[in-house]
């Protein structure tokens, strides 16, 4: 059972305050080959690698303190 195919820009999925969100994006639906990725981290810096598709994954983390 392949993951269900996403809308292609990130800005739909937000990215929650005090988390890290990470899309991961692939060339098909079955994501048979990674294409780029877009981390917002717990600062809300962005970082981008390689090119964005119609078809991608998303994950969010907590952000915690570590003392």
């Amino acid at each position: 059972l392949a993951p269900a195919a996403h809308a292609a820009t990130p800005r739909k999925v937000s990215c929650q305050t005090s988390h890290e969100c990470i899309w991961v994006y692939y060339n098909n639906a079955q994501h048979t080959t990674e294409t780029g990725t877009l981390v917002i981290n717990c600062s809300g810096q962005q970082y981008k690698s390689g090119t964005t598709t119609s078809y991608y994954t998303y994950d969010q983390y907590a952000c915690t303190l570590e003392r």
